[in-house]
């Protein structure tokens, strides 16, 4: 058996990290920044006084000469020998042996940033001198993966400094405006100076210290202060903000409250730092699913980035720091409620997708939030202790159509009900019941108020015998049965109900109207008389004034016209759909009704 040794393609490998790892080519920047911020980290830890900075400086010379980038840090520095293990062996996460300090201290990997440089350029030029003593080195490494290294004569302060030149095309990068524009997205928040050399001076770039680093001599000060740092960032009026600050993740910063209800399925756009390094304005998974009521600005200290640092690992510490984050939330909240609770009502009036969510997801919260919760009934929107003061008993229709047909007759009967059709309403009431036992919450249908409704007494009964009859043949092949009960108000002459399954069927009939053959012939199949045997039923109310003048008419044929016409229309008041035998009757039973009224 012959062992052979794999041959690197160092070439293809820069290629890999250059352009294909990293999802934009400005983030060579971002990389530059890391390695210069942990440099000076691990400087800090042997000499507590050195004053950390990082300087940029642009030169561009007149004609075809492309423009050069010079980066410079007063860090650490890097031996010879670290030099080889840095750059010599990509990938190499041997910082930490090298330097024998913590990996949590440094942002990234040296090697892997500094090749996604060649994104932008042809050759690294690096000179570094490291603290510990020796020589200065030169490292010049060019994008076919060829590299050199030589000792200096000269003598450097400790530190390093890197030399670019835009490659063709890349010009456009090297102009201060767009660095400052990138230093401050990736960097406006490190720990250390970031200056911009020209031939003034040098100004700074970043701003370096985030608001929940500062201490405040008062509370409107601090909220003053966090406010404008939200406005600068996403440029919005916040309504308010939380203050953020996690053990599990190490995480601090700050989330504001939108100041209008967003779609949860929009995409969030919350920026999160990796030890003050912006990661990504895109990261989504850091935040409970519930909390897209607000805009973060978040620091983390202790989650594992992904490869191209533009994400987080789903693993424990990052499950951990989501939990942590929404305990935050939620104490906010409980804060508010009992400190402000006007203003927790008009959050939740802005943003009641979220609190509905938050409150089905934790008991705790949903003790809180459910007397602020509108539910629209028969007598206006009510919150749950106003709708009490009516009803010891909790009765809601979780469907809106039903809701509109039956909302008018509840209210004439003195029985408040509650609309649970929309979005949380039904889960909210059931989870009442479950979290307050004490608490009576059934939910009602039209079939229920009918047969509450007074039956009529004898006499009633023989002045509708024959008319009953007709409307039982009449109201046959819609699968529907006729009831004459006696409610208010008068002005409703009929009330239609439905089972469940009728439901479906009327509307898989509707489908089979206007679908292909094809689909036509499966409802067709699943529709025909044998799965037939439920009915709904239409109610007719004695009380109602057309009712009785309909009873009166002796002609078959015209009291069969008059039922087909008010079964529809108690159709389309139930916003029933209407199938095509439906919407004939809709259209020639209208023109037969002017023909009778003409004769």
């Amino acid at each position: 058996m012959h062992k052979f040794n794999f041959q690197v393609n160092l070439e293809g490998i820069i290629d890999i990290l250059s352009n294909h790892l990293y999802s934009e080519e400005r983030v060579f920047i971002r990389e530059l920044l890391q390695n210069a911020t942990d440099a000076i980290s691990a400087r800090k830890r042997l000499d507590p006084a050195v004053e950390g900075e990082v300087s940029l400086e642009i030169i561009k010379k007149d004609g075809d000469t492309p423009a050069q980038l010079i980066v410079e840090d007063n860090g650490i520095g890097l031996t010879e020998k670290e030099v080889h293990e840095f750059l010599s062996n990509i990938g190499s996460s041997s910082k930490k042996d090298v330097l024998s300090l913590k990996r949590q201290d440094f942002i990234g990997q040296f090697g892997i940033g500094l090749l996604s440089c060649f994104m932008i350029t042809q050759e690294i030029v690096m000179i570094t001198k490291s603290f510990k003593g020796g020589r200065a080195i030169e490292w010049i490494g060019n994008s076919d993966g060829s590299y050199s290294i030589k000792s200096l004569e000269r003598e450097f302060e400790p530190g390093t400094k890197i030399y670019l030149k835009a490659k063709p095309g890349k010009n456009l990068l090297f102009v201060p405006s767009k660095i400052q524009e990138i230093v401050r997205y990736y960097g406006d928040l490190l720990p250390y100076p970031v200056y911009l050399l020209n031939q003034y001076g040098k100004e700074i770039i970043n701003e370096g210290i985030a608001p929940w680093e500062k201490y405040f001599d008062s509370k409107s000060e601090e909220k003053k202060e966090f406010l404008a740092f939200g406005k600068k960032h996403f440029d919005l009026d916040f309504i308010d903000y939380i203050p953020i600050k996690t053990s599990i993740g190490e995480a601090e910063g700050v989330a504001y409250i939108l100041p209008y209800e967003t779609n949860p399925s929009a995409k969030k756009t919350n920026k999160v730092f990796l030890k003050n390094m912006l990661v990504s304005e895109k990261v989504d998974n850091i935040l409970p699913d519930w909390a897209f009521f607000v805009k973060c600005i978040i620091n983390v200290h202790n989650l594992r980035p992904t490869a191209s640092r533009e994400g987080f690992y789903e693993d424990e510490n990052l499950f951990q720091t989501k939990k942590e984050i929404g305990e935050i939330f939620k104490a906010y909240f409980l804060h508010l409620e009992k400190t402000n609770p006007e203003k927790l009502k008009k959050l939740y009036v802005i943003h009641y997708h979220s609190m509905n969510a938050l409150a089905l997801h934790d008991d705790e919260f949903f003790k809180i939030i459910i007397n602020y919760i509108p539910f629209e009934t028969a007598s206006g929107h009510l919150t749950i202790p106003e709708f009490e003061k009516q009803t010891g008993i909790i009765r809601h229709i979780p469907d809106v159509d039903e809701f509109k047909q039956i909302a008018g007759v509840a209210y004439a009967q003195g029985i408040p009900i509650i609309n649970s059709g929309y979005t949380y309403k039904r889960e909210l009431l059931e989870k009442l019941e479950k979290v307050f036992p004490e608490k009576k919450v059934n939910q009602v249908s039209t079939e229920q108020f009918i047969e509450q409704f007074e039956n009529l007494n004898d006499d009633e009964l023989n002045q509708v015998d024959s008319f009953l009859k007709i409307a039982e043949e009449t109201l046959l092949e819609f699968k529907c049965v006729p009831i004459i009960k006696k409610f208010d108000p008068a002005n409703i002459p009929t009330l239609y109900s439905k089972d469940e399954f009728m439901g479906f069927l009327k509307s898989a009939n509707k489908s089979k109207d206007v679908s292909s053959s094809l689909w036509g012939g499966i409802i067709n199949s699943i529709a025909n008389d044998g799965f037939t045997t439920a009915n709904a039923s239409l109610c007719f109310n004695f009380n109602s004034p057309l009712i009785k003048k309909i009873i009166t008419v002796e002609d078959e044929e015209k009291s069969g016209l008059f039922i087909k016409v008010i079964y529809v229309q108690a159709l389309m008041l139930g916003h029933h759909p209407l199938q095509a035998k439906e919407m004939k009757i809709l259209s020639e039973g209208l023109v037969d009704l002017i023909d009778l009224s003409l004769h």
